[in-house]
């Protein structure tokens, strides 16, 4: 079982606690040049072949990473011993694995299809988590337009998977399990796993069948949300904050950095900042995950500052609405040569600069030599999610923190007798050695989330208090 570390705190405050997460299983070890490669072509044919008796069961992960902008679909299959993103938007490129979390409404039933004289309804999650985060009482509209999303969603995986299982798994029983990313760290102190896991809870008895799903039909699905389903129990369904996925993405990857690492996630919604410690030796690998801070400042709210100013009104999903949705094609901001303002600048260093600046204080602190100096070899990180794409993040990140940080981190002023100062230094995200398809590597970042969700949240690893 997994054992929650994390609290929950809202808006850019940071989680103080500390956690050790212990890979359970071996992972493999970083290559010499520790530069990412095309991943092999998933699903072996030689193990497709050795076929189990007939009807026997086997176990499948779907990854789910509801986004703010776009939602994504990663299949895990351990018996084969690979991942494969599943094209829930139709296609074989990039826009076919990223559909846009918005639903249509027509004649009393829900679509992920417009139609003509549909309603679209948008920012189904983000409506979701500004309740839960203000405490405020959840529109019943948000309620039912998110739980639909999610059943339909889970029809369309279903419906891949059928054609999918008979090459992978011919004559054999699937056993489902779901794991789904949430916006936040766990724990008894947090309102939005509850409502998110009656979500899911009622989704999963919309899903058998093909009968239109109408609010009437959610209704009874959300009053039977505690109630098992036949085809998906609650055993099998687990909720997991999107940074711990994120992190069990880079820990089974043979590319991952060892040593101190920065991960910064840009998602149309919001600004995700992590701080970890790996290790790794012959037979396992091991991470520390320091701090972890979520923010709104992601894509759609950098987009929202330069057109309107910094802050924007309280009232920001109707403003949300007039921002397009992330195709994979153009990016998640439009005006991405556009100046942000300087007051959503100071936001992000309000963000970045105290967690990375606790991060070094509390390496420091469990150091036995009091002059221990951290990151005298540079601070690796890695950006992903696809608002990273703007120039904004970019700058933000290569030029503006190290700006920031020269103040605080004194080795990085020490003289060095040849090349540059180390500083902060970006790294590829690394790849996993099995995902698919391979059109989608240098874009895997966006994926990185359902990636680690469909390598099966229970058991993969455990999270334990630090001593």
């Amino acid at each position: 079982m997994i054992r929650r570390f994390l609290q929950w705190l809202s808006g850019s405050k940071e989680t103080a606690a500390n956690a050790d997460a212990s890979v359970r299983k071996e992972a493999p070890h970083s290559s010499a040049s520790g530069h990412p490669i095309p991943p092999a072509e998933p699903a072996d044919q030689s193990k497709l072949d050795r076929a189990p008796p007939q009807r026997a069961p086997v176990d499948l992960q779907i990854g789910l990473d509801v986004g703010t902008s776009c939602t994504k679909a990663v299949l895990g299959d351990a018996e084969l011993g690979d991942q494969v993103a599943i094209p829930i938007n139709g296609g074989n490129t990039l826009p076919g694995f990223l559909l846009p979390t918005q639903i249509f409404e027509d004649d009393g039933a829900f679509s992920l299809d417009e139609k003509s004289g549909s309603i679209r309804r948008r920012n189904l999650k983000i409506r979701v988590l500004r309740a839960s985060e203000t405490r405020m009482e959840l529109e019943k509209a948000d309620l039912h337009e998110l739980t639909a999303f999610v059943a339909l969603v889970l029809r369309r995986i279903l419906s891949w998977a059928g054609g999918e299982l008979a090459r992978r798994h011919p004559n054999r029983t699937p056993v489902w399990y779901l794991n789904v990313g949430i916006p936040s760290k766990g724990g008894t102190a947090d309102q939005f796993e509850p409502t998110y896991r009656r979500i899911i809870g009622a989704a999963v008895h919309l899903v058998p069948g093909d009968a239109p799903i109408t609010r009437e039909g959610i209704s009874a699905a959300l009053a039977r949300s505690e109630t098992e389903s036949r085809w998906m129990p609650h055993a099998r369904i687990h909720t997991f904050p999107e940074a711990g996925a994120q992190l069990a993405s880079i820990m089974f990857s043979p590319y991952k950095p060892e040593g101190c690492l920065l991960v910064v996630d840009v998602g149309a919604g919001t600004l995700d900042v992590s701080t970890m410690r790996v290790r790794a030796d012959q037979t396992a690998a091991r991470c520390v995950l320091h701090c972890c801070t979520v923010s709104h400042l992601g894509a759609h709210f950098l987009d929202l500052a330069r057109r309107d100013g910094w802050p924007i009104d309280e009232d920001f999903e109707n403003m949300l609405d007039a921002l397009p949705n992330d195709d994979g094609v153009t990016p998640t901001a439009r005006d991405g040569h556009t100046r942000a303002p300087d007051s959503f600048a100071e936001d992000c260093r309000g963000v970045l600069l105290p967690t990375v600046h606790r991060y070094r204080m509390r390496l420091r602190e469990a150091h036995l030599n009091a002059g221990y100096r951290p990151w005298t070899n540079g601070l690796p990180f890695v950006l992903s999610g696809g608002g990273q794409r703007d120039p904004f993040y970019q700058d933000l990140l290569q030029s503006r923190l190290p700006e920031w940080l020269s103040t605080t981190v004194s080795e990085w002023h020490e003289a060095v007798s040849h090349g540059p100062r180390p500083g902060l230094r970006r790294q590829a995200f690394p790849l996993p050695p099995r995902f698919g398809p391979q059109a989608l590597s240098e874009n895997f970042d966006r994926f990185s989330v359902a990636h680690g969700l469909s390598l099966g949240v229970d058991g993969l690893m455990e999270f334990r208090e630090s001593q």
